[in-house]
């Protein structure tokens, strides 16, 4: 997740596909065998829960793709092979893919967020520093799935970085709102209420995002700045050096953070 620091571009690294997720997916599959009549199928689906699980998600890919025209109304075929195209970075592939199995397995909303791919794919996008992509791709994860607090905080993040803060505190609240200990959204939303001189309720936002045990060397050097605003100096010198000690690049970035004490 992204974090907003008020005077540097946060890159993040891209969120890669999650084994848990492919584990979840193959349970369902062979589980779902057993209802399988057509003996093509259930080889078929038996070679791509093996290729899945070797990680040859190409071959899955492809199993799945054969899957899904003998079946097209089985959601196993588009979990799996969502499952194989997330773990190849194709996310809107996968995106689509889960989607479908979700619209035939209502079932599977408790193991698959449609949206997922969708905002690892605009990560690895605000990666290359494409904000303009990567708020479309967010935007359509959002209205995919709109209890995705991930989606919403790093929409946040993205109007953080165009210094619209308004909108940042409205879509990082969005994200809070769905779930109140996201620790990126809180310091997101911290970081974008300092910027519009809100000092008392980003620190508020800081203290709790640290708080959760998840402190971001950005979280530090942010409430630092928001200490130094309030002429709390000692605080701000201690969170500017705790910032540094996590993350030495933004040494800089500190001293810029204690101007306002006199530093």
């Amino acid at each position: 997740m992204n974090q907003l620091i008020l005077l540097t571009l946060l890159t993040c690294a891209l969120a890669l596909p999650c084994s848990a997720l492919e584990a979840e997916l193959q349970f369902y599959v062979k589980a779902g065998t057993e209802t399988i009549k057509d003996l093509k199928l259930k080889k078929l689906n038996s070679e791509g829960i093996e290729a899945l699980t070797k990680k040859r998600y190409t071959d899955a890919a492809r199993i799945y793709s054969d899957f899904i025209q003998r079946a097209p109304q089985s959601p196993i075929g588009y979990a799996n092979r969502g499952s194989a195209y997330n773990s190849l970075q194709r996310f809107e592939e996968a995106s689509a893919d889960y989607a479908k199995a979700v619209r035939l397995d209502p079932s599977l909303k408790k193991m698959i967020d449609p949206s997922k791919p969708l905002v690892d794919k605009a990560m690895s996008v605000i990666d290359e520093g494409d904000l303009d992509k990567a708020e479309t791709l967010l935007t359509s994860a959002a209205k995919m799935n709109p209890k995705s607090a991930a989606a919403w905080n790093e929409l946040a993040f993205i109007k953080s970085q165009k210094q619209d803060y308004p909108k940042c505190i409205e879509l990082a609240s969005k994200a809070i709102a769905i779930d109140g200990t996201n620790a990126d959204a809180l310091a997101n939303r911290g970081g974008c209420r300092s910027g519009s001189g809100r000092y008392k309720e980003a620190l508020a936002d800081l203290d709790k995002a640290i708080a959760l045990g998840r402190g971001q060397a950005e979280s530090y050097l942010n409430r630092a700045g928001v200490n130094a605003a309030l002429k709390k100096c000692t605080a701000a010198a201690a969170d500017a050096a705790k910032a540094v000690s996590m993350a030495p690049s933004l040494k800089d970035a500190a001293t810029r953070m204690l101007t306002g004490c006199g530093r």
